[in-house]
Parts: C-alpha cells; sequence; structure tokens
C-alpha cells in the first residue's frame, strides 16, 4: 500500500485530503505544522508528500528541501507563488498545485506519478 504524508495547518483541507486518499487505498499521515512533518518523514517512508506552502512554523519548501534527496513524490498546494518560490520549485522537482483545486485533479496527478 502506497503512503502518503499531508501537511497542512487548515485543519479542515488537512481532513478532506485525508480522507480522500484514505478512501483511494492510501496508508495516510497527517500533520499540521513542518516540524510535525519533519518527524514523520525521519521517521517513515513515504511515497508522496503533499503540502502545504505557509505552515505555521516553516514554509512548505523548506520542508521539500530536507527531502530533496528521497525518491519521494513532492506535491506542494498554494494559492499564490512569488517569482523567486516558482524558481525554488523548479529546482527541487516539486508538482505544483494550486488552491483551490479539484480533489479529483489532486489524486490524479498522483496516481499517474507513481504508475
Amino acid at each position: 500500500m502506497k503512503k502518503i504524508l499531508v501537511v497542512d495547518d487548515n485543519k479542515a483541507l488537512n481532513f478532506i485530503m485525508t480522507s480522500i486518499f484514505k478512501r483511494n487505498n492510501y496508508k495516510v499521515d497527517s500533520a499540521l505544522t513542518g516540524n510535525e512533518g519533519i518527524e514523520f518523514l525521519n521517521n517513515n517512508d513515504y511515497d508522496v508528500l503533499v503540502t502545504d506552502l505557509n505552515l505555521p512554523d516553516l514554509i512548505g519548501l523548506e520542508l521539500i528541501s530536507i527531502i530533496k534527496d528521497k525518491p519521494i513524490i513532492k506535491i506542494l498546494v498554494a494559492a499564490y507563488l512569488e517569482e523567486n518560490i516558482i524558481k525554488k520549485i523548479k529546482e527541487l522537482d516539486v508538482i505544483f498545485i494550486e488552491k483551490p483545486f479539484n480533489n479529483q485533479e489532486l489524486l490524479n496527478t498522483i496516481e499517474s506519478r507513481l504508475g
């Protein structure tokens, strides 16, 4: 079973994403802060990381930078990106999904990358 880590401080959105993935037969862990996400990443292996850009303790790209060399699909969700963030996304091989997103679009993106 493929494993996904969801990191988003918006409790409702975190719950929605987690529920969608579980209904589609993924094992899912969820975190509300970047530091909590780091703890999960240090103690587990994941196939996919879905993180919000703006977390209360760090930005999602910092979280992604920590695992940049791990073979994991990295997805960043955000409503708005500045030019310097776009450059960093390309450097880190990150998939960007704009908020608000279609739940099926997010699921399809993950499934197409996992094969």
